[in-house]
């Protein structure tokens, strides 16, 4: 007799007992397209340019270098000309879905007594402002167009002085942006924001303090807000203000990495603190800790489709440059990271001077701002730099001083390494966001699994949840590429399964989700293919809608296993056994759940033969004596109910039960 799987597992449901084993579809489920489908990566690109001069209105074209049209873009600048400093805070930030355009902008002028100093939050992808509350904005960009090469804004109003300006470019088929404004309530508590149209992977974050008005005007006082975070629960936030029209200058910074949103007052008090607090199927939910009195305007840009992590790092307090600094913690190779500062150690509450940093990099670019504005003094200090060869630079001084800055050394596998070509003794805290790719694959492939073929005829339950789905099949492109497939690895580990579908990856929070699997059988001359995938909602014969998954495949840089064999097999299986191993010693027939109940033969001669004519993969042969138990498991002796599940062929013409 041959056996594809012995399962013996049982599970406690209140008082009814369940034995439950491999869970093997009994009909045909699946219509898998075989026309393999190049997958599109995620792409970023970091750059800057120099704004187009002029008195008038006028278009500038810039070249991206995603080799694609953008889902998406994020500028900066402190409106410099130059890498050297010069007076004068103009920092502005700003984003762009292709349709929608919001960003803020704040100045602070040098040398002046009283202060002046202003905000402006703005319908344009980027606004700089004019540190006098009452003159309007100096430049605005508004976002025109983008194609595969260029993305296209229109300058208006515009000046003569052409200025730096940084951005990070994002694209790709399986991104999606949104760029929005939001208020939040009057109080405490959490604050659902909807109308995104999918469930953001992050969500960055930008406010001018209290700014309460409309769109596209300019308030006295500088106060900006920075913060992002991620479907993890990462996140980040920082706020600087300097207050207009004082005799004395008063200026403030704060930084937290338990909020997402962060605002401060002149009188080092936490005026706004807002914490992730879930990715929602339109939008996001943040808790609100301390809120005013009014209800700010927030702009947001949020995104899915990307890989994504925020974290915080310690900088290097070794003066010995260069100073290689690894910052792990991303669990991928990212493509681009954003970093930001409030310039300043550690610190639980708001403190005394407004300094920011904000700067990305990629493996090929750069990009970095900086700005300080002086606190008490009686004619206001105020000076910034913009760098397009650097990632970061600190300044936290009133003296136009850097005192450090860092190049991108490397983008590692599980985060990235800065080179401090400048450094001091202090361990400012870092901000960071890295952005990378959703494990590039070259192919994909569509499984459709057919709905009518799935449940008991009648049955009222419209998905089943965490369902074991078998795919076995035979594809050519399914080979390795020694054998005219799109396979790279003779084990099959770049051979993995995803979910386009929130409701189908169960809610969690990565677009488009991996989905835990198994392979049980791997064949790289054939492409012959048997794996276990766990689907976390199936929908079944009382659905509406078949379910859809993917097969990706043809990734050079995956050299180890993929799987979570567990993962697929849920708590209710007390042991999954695919019987496919040849038998040399004791555990060999591995349990493929979580609790490891690896078999055994039961000795010399007594011990089952690998046959590969299993129905499923490969199976055991039994001569009528050979048997194998599991290590931990008792059995099915008792009268509790129970589900057991095997496939078996036997050479008598009438098997005999007892």
């Amino acid at each position: 007799m041959r056996n594809n799987a012995v399962l013996t597992p049982f599970q406690s449901l209140g008082s009814r007992r369940v034995c439950r084993l491999e869970f093997v579809i009994l009909s045909t489920l699946i219509g898998l397209l075989w026309a393999a489908i190049p997958a599109q990566a995620q792409r970023f690109k970091v750059g800057s340019f120099v704004k187009t001069s002029g008195t008038v209105s006028v278009d500038q074209a810039v070249a991206h270098g995603l080799g694609e049209a953008p889902k998406a873009l994020i500028l900066w600048t402190d409106a410099k000309s130059s890498e050297s400093f010069s007076a004068e805070v103009a920092l502005s930030f700003g984003f762009t879905d292709g349709t929608t355009s919001r960003s803020v902008g704040v100045a602070s002028q040098n040398g002046v007594t009283p202060s002046n100093a202003a905000r402006r939050l703005s319908s344009k992808l980027l606004t700089i402002i004019p540190p006098t509350d009452t003159s309007g904005p100096l430049v605005e960009a508004a976002f025109k167009s983008w194609d595969a090469t260029n993305f296209t804004i229109t300058w208006n109003p515009n000046t003569a002085t052409s200025y730096v300006i940084h951005y990070i470019a994002i694209g790709g088929s399986d991104v999606s942006a949104k760029a929005l404004d939001w208020r939040p309530a009057h109080g405490t508590g959490n604050k659902a924001v909807t109308g995104v149209g999918f469930q953001p992977t992050v969500v960055l974050h930008a406010h001018a303090g209290s700014f309460s008005g409309e769109l596209d005007s300019t308030v006295p006082s500088l106060m900006l807000g920075l913060g992002v975070m991620d479907f993890g629960g990462g996140q980040w936030a920082n706020a600087v203000t300097s207050i207009d029209a004082v005799a004395t200058s008063d200026t403030q910074r704060g930084q937290q990495t338990d909020a997402a949103i962060f605002d401060i007052s002149n009188a080092l008090a936490v005026t706004q603190k807002a914490a992730f607090t879930s990715m929602d199927a339109d939008g996001f939910t943040l808790n609100y800790s301390v809120a005013l009195g009014v209800a700010p305007r927030m702009i947001s840009l949020a995104l899915s489709g990307v890989n994504v992590h925020a974290g915080s790092f310690s900088k290097s307090t070794s003066t010995s440059v260069p100073v290689s600094q690894a910052v792990p913690g991303s669990n991928f190779t990212p493509a681009v990271v954003l970093l930001s500062s409030f310039q300043d150690v550690v610190r639980a509450s708001p403190v005394a001077q407004t300094r920011i940093g904000l700067g990305a990099a990629s493996a090929t670019a750069a990009g970095s701002s900086a700005v300080a504005d002086k606190d008490a003094s009686a004619t206001t200090s105020t000076q910034g730099l913009d760098k397009t060869s650097k990632a970061f630079v600190k300044v936290n001084n009133a003296t136009s001083t850097i005192d450090a800055e860092a190049d991108l050394a490397s983008m590692d596998a599980d985060g990235f390494t800065l080179s401090w070509t400048k450094n001091d003794a202090v361990a400012t805290q870092m901000l960071y966001l890295a952005f990378g790719q959703l494990r590039w694959f070259g192919y994909m492939k569509p499984i459709t699994i057919d709905r009518t073929k799935v449940g008991v005829t009648g049955t009222a339950a419209t998905t089943l949840t965490d369902f074991p789905l078998l795919i076995n099949c035979a594809d050519a492109n399914l080979a390795t590429t020694a054998n005219g497939g799109h396979v790279t690895s003779a084990s099959g580990y770049d051979i993995v399964f995803r979910s386009r579908d929130y409701a189908i990856c169960g809610g969690v929070l990565e677009s488009p989700c991996q989905l835990d699997h198994e392979i049980e059988k791997y064949d790289g001359t054939t492409g012959q293919l048997t794996a276990w995938v766990r689907i976390p909602s199936l929908n079944t014969n009382a659905a509406s809608s078949n379910t859809g998954i993917w097969v990706y495949y043809g990734n050079a840089d995956v050299t180890t296993s993929l799987e979570n064999k567990s993962g697929v097999w849920d708590s209710g299986y007390q042991g999954v056994w695919h019987l496919k191993e040849a038998y040399v010693a004791a555990g060999d027939y591995k349990d493929s759940t979580a609790n490891g109940r690896h078999g055994s033969g039961l000795g010399a001669g007594n011990n089952p033969t690998q046959t590969t004519s299993g129905k499923i993969g490969n199976a055991q042969s039994y001569d009528g004596t050979d048997g194998i138990t599991a290590v931990g498991y008792k059995g099915v002796l008792g009268t509790s109910s129970r589900t057991l599940s095997a496939w078996f062929t036997t050479s008598e013409s009438v098997l005999p039960v007892s």
